[in-house]
């Protein structure tokens, strides 16, 4: 009986030094803050992230992002009889912005914790967003006669506007002021490839399937079906930083800039 437990007490000194040592080499930076540029199946974008440690290898964030929804179809190009004046996208009915802000979870799947070293993690999270819809407009060309004609703004109608009469697109601020609101929500997953090789930097790249879905029918070019729901693939590039890695006052310890402490 005082043989096990001695042999118990010793196991569990074991495990706590094992834990202890676990700690000094994996104990992460308390925030990180993330900038992402993105191009995706459905557009492009840019996100800012900021991400709080709950764990060692486990953040929550909140992300706030701004979007335009490109159509598949849309189709750059000038009226031939005057090249030299603004392109534009046919049949373009309205510029969609989504604006969006949601909340997840980072789980660092790989460590890092050198130069050489290259960390993984992935991410899921959803939240609300709204796409501000601001109509797109035209310089039109009406012809009356060899020796007549007038250009009025006006937005993309089928049935009377086409490539030859289209002149040029007018100026993006154009009808902001009958932007509308579609609002909504979405949900991504996806994951990030670190390869950073400077202290307290993060560099990498990241791939993420996003859904949108919409509560009111967003409309960006003429003679297609309007849609609620958007899914797509983005490729980012991603650049951060970690927060406090400087500050060992709180701490006592001293930080390898790698968003783990120092090992001695």
């Amino acid at each position: 009986m005082f043989f096990r437990i001695i042999l118990i007490n010793v196991l569990v000194l074991f495990n706590i030094g094992v834990i202890c040592a676990q700690d000094d080499r994996s104990i992460f930076y308390r925030k990180e803050h993330i900038i992402q540029p993105q191009i995706s199946t459905n557009g492009y974008g840019i996100s800012f992230t900021s991400a709080k440690k709950r764990t060692i290898d486990n953040y929550f964030y909140w992300k706030i992002s701004l979007s335009e929804l490109k159509h598949r179809k849309e189709i750059k190009g000038v009226n031939p009889n005057y090249p030299n004046q603004r392109q534009f996208i046919f049949g373009k009915v309205n510029h969609a912005y989504p604006i969006g802000l949601s909340m997840g979870f980072h789980k660092k799947y790989i460590l890092k914790n050198n130069a050489r070293a290259i960390g993984i993690r992935y991410f899921y999270g959803a939240g609300i967003e709204a796409a501000l819809l601001k109509p797109a407009y035209y310089q039109i060309e009406l012809v009356y006669s060899q020796d007549s004609s007038r250009v009025l703004t006006a937005q993309f109608n089928p049935e009377k506007h086409n490539v030859n009469n289209i002149k040029e697109r007018s100026s993006w601020f154009e009808g902001t002021a009958e932007t509308n609101l579609a609002p909504g929500g979405k949900v991504e997953v996806g994951a990030i490839v670190d390869f950073s090789g400077k202290e307290g930097r993060i560099h990498g790249v990241g791939i993420s399937s996003i859904l949108q879905v919409f509560l009111l029918p967003v409309e960006i070019l003429a003679g297609e079906p309007e849609r609620r729901l958007y899914f797509g693939f983005s490729l980012s590039y991603v650049w951060g930083k970690f927060l406090d890695y400087s500050d060992t006052g709180k701490s006592g310890r001293n930080h390898s800039g790698w968003g783990m402490l120092k090992k001695y």
